[in-house]
């Protein structure tokens, strides 16, 4: 969750003292002030053509983000009580925050025991965002499988983007090799954002849905050749970023092409997630088409397979 408001100069004073040894190098447009601590980020932003300040304050957890607002002095703050559900549905409807030229990336499939991963970076354009508000196009998740495979069939012959899939063979021998999900998303964000970034090189805002410290990021990516630098990196990036929300649509619209694909190679609907229906469909699949086919279209090191596997047994 996050809160935002408009401060003073005395506010910002205040919090570049108060929060001085978290501070931490941010490469997004107007900001002056960035810092980071107890799963907590703290943003500073000027507007470029007036003296304005604004706070975000952006964090996991509410009690987290009200000691901030009390250790800089705002005790009355009233946070949104709005029911969730009204809350997503107004979701949908906001504007972008950054709507400078920029590329940004998204992924899709990691949370999935069955079918890939694909990452997409995408470019936006100042001038491509009407188009992108008349299609609709907001955080995938906040749109129907239906709406992507209608939108996405369009995005993918309007817009600029990379995208890469990992098959799950492919992901199982890199997990062999010692890689972890991050470390396989990291390099997999890198290397759609290098190759779109080399295409259009002008661009210099990067933009990457936050799923690991930006670090760790760079550290997961120390014995790549090519890696992009200066990517700002903020949790919930299809809600700020144009480029990141285009590109999750489009990972989205890979993903659920490449999973039909996959369907009708073996004539059964294959089911997303990694819940108990699916270790249900997986018990049937290995009964009908054995371990070898079953090793080569699900992630081997998820609790699922040695669950399904030790049944078996």
């Amino acid at each position: 969750m996050s809160v935002s408001l408009k401060i003073t100069e005395e506010v910002v004073i205040i919090i570049k003292k108060k929060y001085q040894k978290y501070q931490k190098d941010n490469p997004m447009p107007y900001v002056i002030f960035f810092a980071q601590f107890d799963n907590t980020t703290v943003s500073i932003f000027k507007s470029p053509k007036k003296i304005l300040y604004s706070l975000t304050i952006a964090g996991k957890k509410q009690a987290n983000i009200e000691k901030v607002l009390k250790e800089i002095g705002i005790d009355e703050y009233e946070f949104d009580k709005t029911p969730e559900h009204i809350k997503e549905m107004k979701e949908e409807s906001k504007e972008f925050l950054f709507l400078e030229d920029q590329i940004g990336s998204d992924e899709v499939g990691t949370g999935d025991f069955f079918g890939p991963i694909t990452v997409v970076a995408s470019l936006v354009r100042k001038k491509d965002l009407p188009r992108l508000k008349e299609l609709g196009v907001v955080d995938s998740k906040k749109m129907s499988d239906e709406k992507i495979r209608r939108v996405g069939k369009i995005v993918v012959k309007e817009f600029k983007y990379s995208s890469l899939t990992l098959d799950n063979k492919k992901y199982n021998e890199v997990v062999k090799k010692g890689y972890n999900m991050n470390k396989i998303k990291c390099c997999l964000h890198n290397r759609a954002l290098f190759n779109l970034h080399s295409k259009f090189p002008k661009i210099t805002n990067f933009y990457v849905d936050q799923f690991v410290e930006s670090d760790k990021y760079y550290e997961y990516l120390e014995k790549e050749k090519n890696v992009l630098h200066d990517i700002y990196f903020h949790t919930k990036g299809e809600t700020y970023f144009p480029s990141v929300a285009l590109a999750s649509v489009i990972a989205r619209y890979s993903f659920l092409e490449k999973m039909d694909a996959l369907s009708k190679k073996y004539k059964v609907k294959i089911p997303f997630g990694a819940n108990a229906q699916v270790d249900k469909f997986a018990a049937e699949f290995l009964k009908k088409f054995g371990q070898k086919e079953l090793d080569k279209v699900v992630k081997q090191n998820f609790k699922n397979y040695k669950k399904i596997i030790n049944e078996k047994a």
